[in-house]
């Protein structure tokens, strides 16, 4: 995905997490994480609200309750218990590499791009 000239490599959240497939449509809401130096967008179902959570109302999650502890802790809201993805855990490190070098890349094709349209 090109947001503003910065390439941002998407991912289907529900392939990370080894749910069924769903099919992604015109308006499949993509969220992006991260910061400018490494952006990423995910896939997801639905958005159905966002809340900013203090940090002393997370809650440590038991350390091998997810694989590669890709939820690291959990929030609490009203009566819903929500598992807080860590960006950092949710990929294999030879899975980051090679989102880092597909971005390079992109990002070399998008440059190359901007300048013949200029």
């Amino acid at each position: 995905m090109n947001l503003s000239g910065v390439p941002v490599p998407v991912l289907r959240l529900r392939t990370l997490l080894s749910f069924d497939a769903s099919d992604d449509g015109l308006y499949t809401p993509v969220v992006v994480v991260g910061d400018k130096s490494r952006p990423l967008g995910l896939i997801v179902d639905r958005i159905n609200r966002l809340v900013a959570v203090e940090v002393d109302a997370r809650a440590e999650l038991e350390p091998d309750s997810t694989f590669n502890r890709c939820a690291d802790h959990a929030i609490r809201i009203g009566e819903e218990i929500i598992a807080v993805l860590s960006l950092d855990r949710l990929l294999l490190d030879a899975e980051q590499s090679r989102i880092r070098e597909f971005a390079r890349i992109e990002a070399e094709r998008l440059a190359a791009l901007e300048a013949t349209t200029s």
